[in-house]
């Protein structure tokens, strides 16, 4: 990195750059060579630049930024305290597909990669758990069309369990769902976790959104299981697909009851190449960061819930039926309000 007690010069930036390169070539690549190859140069106009002897020019730099995603940020200003995010709305804008292609990007390399490590802290629940069950994907499809991305081809459209994109839509959440069970995960919920789903769900109701009852009832009935698959999966303390066997095989899956946390919603991904830490704005959008400081804040943060918390998954802990409980009543209250209005349609 820049000394930031030295004034910032050509041959600081570039051995900065370089520095910051290296790190991401594998030991087993030869780093003139990848450099080479990128920037269609010689090696030994390659080694020119690694020494400094050499400038970079400025199309060579847009390359190498790109490529490696350097801080660029950081690198001319070190003494700024900014950082760099990904923007989802941004790169996959109103269109569930693009929406869920983003997603399939990022997490499909991490479902393989044995030294992944999740962190998640949530208000609300998983998309990824909605994924389980079909009502329940389409209904989130739904809400995020017409009411978050407000996509004008939704808004004249009601809630159906049959749409023309159905079948797409449901193979890359089965997907997803798949991908998100083979992760080791450490999370933290509050007992409102729910609510957020239901609130949208009496909200559709009470506007008359939907086309069948039928789809409406079918929703309600795919909470009930949600909700008792979570239980489930929390007494093994592992995640699996509803109907899926238990395997010796399965991630570890901790959760942990938080009633002091009130708005937190982010992931903290960990692996052998680095940190991302993702955190919802206008959900289920979010930003995705890198950074070395906002990861050790994020860090810091977790480890602040989780003092609080109380664990309860697994068999000893006797907190699980009493969280779980809570939800079920939660579920309870709001389905008793959808069934009324539904009622007197």
């Amino acid at each position: 990195m820049i000394d930031k007690q030295k004034p910032l010069t050509n041959t600081t930036l570039q051995q900065a750059i370089f520095d910051h390169i290296r790190r991401q070539v594998p030991p087993e690549q030869n780093l003139a060579g990848v450099l080479a190859g990128l920037l269609h140069l010689q090696k030994g106009a390659v080694y020119k630049r690694l020494s400094g002897a050499t400038p970079l020019t400025l199309e060579e730099l847009a390359i190498l930024a790109e490529h490696f995603a350097l801080p660029v940020h950081k690198l001319f200003y070190p003494d700024k305290q900014v950082f760099m995010a990904e923007f989802s709305a941004a790169v996959a804008p109103v269109s569930v597909m693009e929406y869920l292609r983003l997603l399939d990007a990022d997490l499909s390399p991490l479902a393989g990669d044995p030294s992944v490590r999740v962190w998640h802290v949530t208000v609300g629940l998983p998309d990824f758990y909605y994924y389980y069950f079909e009502e329940l994907t389409l209904f989130q499809v739904f809400t995020w069309e017409r009411m978050v991305w407000s996509n004008p081809a939704w808004q004249s459209r009601r809630f159906s369990l049959d749409i023309p994109e159905k079948k797409e839509i449901l193979a890359l959440t089965t997907r997803l769902a798949n991908y998100f069970s083979r992760l080791p995960v450490v999370e933290i919920w509050n007992e409102y976790v729910l609510d957020n789903f239901f609130q949208q769900l009496l909200y559709v109701a009470q506007s008359r959104l939907y086309e069948e009852k039928e789809d409406m009832l079918r929703l309600l009935a795919a909470a009930t299981r949600l909700v008792e698959h979570l239980e489930n999966m929390a007494f093994h303390n592992c995640r699996f697909v509803p109907g899926g066997s238990l395997s010796g095989h399965a991630p570890a899956w901790s959760l942990y009851f938080n009633e002091t946390m009130k708005n937190n919603i982010f992931f903290l991904v960990e692996n052998k190449h680095g940190a991302a830490v993702y955190a919802a704005l206008d959900n289920p959008n979010f930003f995705k960061t890198t950074d070395s400081g906002v990861v050790t804040h994020i860090r810091r943060v977790f480890d602040r819930l989780i003092a609080q918390a109380v664990p309860v998954g697994g068999t000893d802990s006797r907190y699980h039926h009493a969280y779980f409980e809570k939800l079920k009543k939660r579920l309870a209250f709001f389905e008793e309000q959808v069934e009324r209005v539904l009622g007197g349609g």
